[in-house]
């Protein structure tokens, strides 16, 4: 719990004190601090605030906005989030997230809205990341780092573009966004508090009777992918690998300082990496799961709903 600027009491951690902070040039950890409570007595999503409040001042800076918004303003930044609750002003554009704020705007804007099938990124940049990049791109909820979170074991390898990331994605996914989903459990057991992956069948059996071995819980994170995947493929007209693509940004500008200036996401090899993530989930060149996938997860009876959206 941290004391902020106009004395009152915000709770932290690293997700919000960037998005909220350095994020939009707030600098002043008390300031950032006061706009992580507004934003809780509003009940509004930090990371997709952040992202909001950004995209609202760089659509200023570049002159696709009337008006004119500073990076940095701790009080152009309170008077943004009341705006954005409220639909009204410049927070109008943004009231419904930054993609469908840069379909409104045009002008390229969508290169630099940071999202992922409408959700928006959180407090990791991925030029230098491919694996953490392609989890962003692949997750079925949008850009969130829930489900697979590479960047501690990528760090020593940030710049390969191989098969080993994009296994890594999948056993994460499994994992995170499959089996601790459906157990309603956090990875806090596992991260945190060291107990390794074993243990979870252990509490499952604990706790219910279920006896679970850790081959059948695996099979069921790659079923609830499977049934994600199918559900986006129904919803959406003309569904194609794009919808797994991170922001262009990050293909098209490079970081301009640091150790590693001049990285950025290399479009053709992260392709390659999305086309190896299909193969290994059995599905096709669109991101859509094959007739041989649904079946081996017992899922035969989501195929025949498939191939009314392409399904092969």
């Amino acid at each position: 719990m941290v004391r902020d600027s106009e004395g009152g009491n915000a709770e932290l951690d690293y997700e919000n004190i960037t998005m909220l902070g350095s994020n939009i040039g707030i600098c002043d950890l008390g300031e950032a601090a006061a706009l992580n409570r507004l934003a809780d007595e509003y009940g509004l999503d930090t990371i997709s605030l952040g992202n909001s409040l950004a995209f609202l001042m760089e659509a200023s800076e570049k002159g696709l906005i009337d008006e004119k918004l500073k990076w940095g303003d701790f009080n152009g930044c309170k008077r943004l989030i009341a705006d954005i609750v409220n639909n009204r002003g410049s927070g109008e554009i943004v009231y419904k997230g930054v993609k469908k704020a840069s379909e409104r705007l045009g002008s390229k804007s969508k290169d630099w809205a940071m999202q992922v099938k409408g959700m928006e990124i959180s407090a990791y940049t991925c030029q230098a990341l491919p694996g953490m990049a392609l989890a962003y791109g692949t997750s079925p909820i949008g850009a969130h780092h829930k489900d697979a979170f590479l960047p501690a074991w990528e760090i020593g390898d940030r710049l390969s573009y191989n098969k080993e990331k994009v296994r890594k994605v999948i056993e994460l996914q499994r994992y995170r966004g499959g089996w601790f989903e459906a157990l309603t459990v956090c990875r806090l057991i596992w991260v945190e508090l060291g107990f390794g992956l074993d243990w979870y069948p252990k509490f499952l059996k604990a706790a219910t009777g279920l006896d679970f071995s850790q081959e059948r819980i695996d099979e069921l994170g790659d079923r609830f992918y499977a049934l994600m995947r199918a559900y986006w493929v129904r919803e959406k007209d003309n569904w194609g690998r794009e919808w797994d693509m991170p922001p262009a940004r990050w293909f098209q500008e490079p970081f301009t300082q640091g150790e590693l200036k001049g990285s950025s996401l290399d479009k053709l090899r992260y392709e390659q990496m999305l086309s190896w993530y299909y193969e290994l989930r059995g599905w096709d060149e669109n991101g859509i799961p094959k007739k041989e996938a649904l079946e081996k997860l017992g899922l035969e009876d989501v195929f025949e709903e498939l191939k009314k959206n392409g399904g092969s």
